[in-house]
């Protein structure tokens, strides 16, 4: 009985499949598949800071994916704001307070203190042990091993929010910052943080010399020099976001670029973290429209929706490549397009229109839907700014001049079925020829998708191949989803 309605079931779902393949709602279609375009590219986006940040330290590492997770998932834009705000704080306040630490009398860690001067500061040290060398194609590639001095600063970075956080100073807690909880999601397994070198002798000492050193905050504030200067006059008002004065805010976003700044030198993984912090940065507005119905807060306002679009143009549309950690790579894809056929024997057994003769050759309309073996992805490789860090078969590398937009995007091999949309599309030269296909081609892809390819396919004729009817192919295809933006655009 189990099996019955089993049967029943399928053939039921599969007569509703049918039918909707034969008559597709295409605005149904095209909505759905602008929302999960915007929810890869979301995903994405998040995925930036989990797959690319060669960690230097913990803190950076968890900031940058705080943002993103809130740039990305967060709906509120009053909550979205002022999480920004506060993340900004956060990573900014401990970067500029570990940097004091390192210059005051408190650290007395001599091989490191007496390498920093008036323009070699934690910043630069933290992203020691760069070094590039050129390959064939003048290309630099890009080599990443952290100096004993550098593991030293950053563990130092780590160590200040870690306290910040357990201490739970006034100032900051009344104020929202460095919460509790933060260490409750604090990633550090698995992140593969190189502090080998730093003995546990040294690490104490390092410790006892930061409590030292924050055992003196309320002194240090009250006294307002340097960086505590900062936080006496302009740190106050962070609890109540829709006072805050303009100027607070920017000097807490450019203190926030700052911290980030050496990132940007730096050829290896992490320089694409200076180039976030900018776009986040670039789209805090302090001069608008008062009638601007994306305004939270009084004297500023950060528009969300430009920083993700900023940051898919910069991560999401030049950041893919099946290239990235291979040689060759797979890629599925799903395309539309013309095809001219011509059999490759004189014994074909597919009659004509009329019965009279077999055909010896066919056109027509159909999708190709299969699996590509990428062999050269120029579209990736060539779309890099010099001196822009990307990774290629394996291997960092960076422009050091402009390159020429390539007007082939790839090169490929492919497998692929055919003959699923023949009953929508129903453009054939000949109307006998209503069979699917399964072919293996070989093609280019130019830089606006257009992409033609010469194929060797058979139908499949009865539920069997047909050798007889084997055909050679030339076809020129566009993606399947430009098509059915286009048909229901056209459509309406």
């Amino acid at each position: 009985m189990k099996t019955k309605l089993f049967a029943l079931i399928v053939l039921i779902v599969t007569n509703i499949a049918f039918s909707q393949k034969m008559s597709p709602d295409l605005d149904l279609i095209s909505e759905l598949i602008a929302k999960k375009q915007d929810e890869i590219k979301q995903r994405f986006i998040k995925n930036i800071v989990v797959k690319n940040i060669k960690t230097t330290n913990y803190t950076t590492y968890n900031s940058m994916y705080n943002l993103m997770d809130v740039l990305t998932t967060e709906k509120n834009k009053t909550v979205m704001s002022k999480s920004i705000v506060t993340i900004v704080a956060n990573y900014s306040i401990n970067y500029a307070l570990a940097s004091d630490f390192m210059r005051s009398s408190d650290f007395t860690d001599i091989p490191v203190k007496s390498r920093l001067t008036g323009t070699f500061g934690l910043g630069k040290l933290n992203v020691e042990g760069i070094r590039t060398i050129t390959d064939v194609e003048n290309r630099r590639l890009v080599e990443q091993k952290l100096t004993i001095d550098s593991k030293v600063s950053n563990y130092i970075v780590d160590r200040f929010y870690e306290k910040l956080i357990a201490l739970e100073i006034s100032e900051f807690k009344e104020k929202g910052l460095f919460k509790k909880e933060l260490l409750e999601n604090y990633f550090k397994e698995g992140l593969g943080i190189d502090d080998t070198g730093i003995s546990s002798g040294r690490k104490a000492t390092i410790d006892g010399q930061i409590d030292t050193y924050l055992s003196k905050f309320s002194g240090k504030l009250a006294a307002g020099v340097g960086i505590y200067n900062f936080l006496k006059n302009n740190i106050s008002k962070l609890n109540d976001l829709k006072q805050v004065p303009k100027k607070d805010v920017q000097m807490l976003f450019d203190l926030f670029l700052k911290s980030l700044e050496e990132f940007k030198a730096d050829k290896g993984g992490n320089s694409f973290l200076y180039s976030i912090g900018n776009i986040i940065t670039k789209y805090v507005i302090y001069e608008f429209n008062n009638e601007d119905t994306n305004v939270v807060f009084k004297e500023f306002k950060i528009d969300v929706e430009a920083i993700i679009l900023d940051l898919e143009d910069n991560f999401f549309n030049k950041g893919k490549s099946p290239l990235k950690n291979h040689f060759v790579g797979l890629k599925p894809f799903f395309t539309i397009g013309m095809n001219y056929a011509t059999f490759t024997s004189t014994k074909s057994t597919i009659s004509s229109d009329d019965n009279t003769s077999t055909i010896n050759d066919v056109s027509f309309v159909s999708e190709k839907l299969g699996l590509k073996i990428i062999l050269a992805d120029f579209g990736y490789s060539r779309c890099h700014k010099p001196n822009e860090p990307y990774l290629y078969r394996g291997k960092l590398r960076y422009w050091e001049t402009p390159v020429v937009a390539p007007l082939i995007n790839d090169i490929y091999i492919s497998i692929y079925g055919s003959g699923i949309l023949y009953n929508v599309v129903n453009l054939k030269s000949k109307e006998n020829f209503n069979f699917g296909l399964v072919g293996i081609n070989a093609g280019v892809t130019f830089f606006n998708g257009l992409e033609v390819n010469v194929s060797l396919a058979e139908p499949i004729i009865d539920r069997r191949f047909s050798p007889e009817n084997t055909m050679f192919i030339v076809g020129v295809d566009i993606p399947i989803f430009e098509y059915i933006k286009a048909l229901n655009k056209k459509n309406r």
